[in-house]
């Protein structure tokens, strides 16, 4: 008797338990998706989206007008368009999201966060991150441009041993007469 006693205190616990684990996490959940839409993250899912976009019509352009007399380009853009916004749809990545935000943050932390970029400060980090990543962006660029050449040479140079490495891997397998 004492032993079921026992274990039914046990059973009882463990669902209370689990309920309060459930609870807290469904809180959690609420918290960080009221941060991803305080943050604005859907908007910068479609921006990214805009940019994965343009990015590939330039390439399939340059692809098409590289196929001589390649008809259906339009088609093939509009192909390709349909695939990367189905893939970029925020719906398919919110879970996503989500999963980041509430695997790096604590349920506190999440609330501390929501404080800040609702405060006039925390909005005008959000007004200001495009054209603080732009900015970044083009630092970035910049240093890519002056080492180019450099990579060029190295590129260069890497290639024209590859091919030295080949030509004495055939010399060695050509049988000897």
């Amino acid at each position: 008797m004492k032993k079921r006693y026992i274990y039914l205190t046990l059973v009882i616990l463990s669902v209370m338990f689990a309920g309060s684990v459930r609870a807290d996490e469904e809180s959690k959940h609420k918290l960080t998706e009221e941060l991803l839409s305080v943050m604005r993250v859907e908007d910068v899912v479609n921006e990214v989206f805009e940019q994965v976009k343009l990015i590939q019509l330039s390439q399939i352009k340059s692809l098409v007008s590289s196929e001589k007399g390649s008809a259906g380009g339009q088609v093939l853009e509009e192909k390709i368009i349909a695939l990367i916004r189905k893939e970029f749809n925020w719906e398919l990545v919110k879970n996503d999201y989500l999963a980041i935000y509430e695997g790096a943050f604590t349920e506190e932390e999440i609330q501390g966060l929501l404080v800040f970029h609702k405060s006039p400060l925390g909005q005008k980090l959000l007004n200001k991150n495009p054209e603080i990543i732009s900015k970044s962006m083009g630092i970035g660029q910049k240093r890519m441009i002056s080492i180019m050449p450099e990579v060029q040479r190295i590129t260069k140079e890497w290639i024209a041993e590859q091919k030295n490495i080949e030509r004495e891997k055939q010399k060695k397998e050509e049988p000897v007469k």
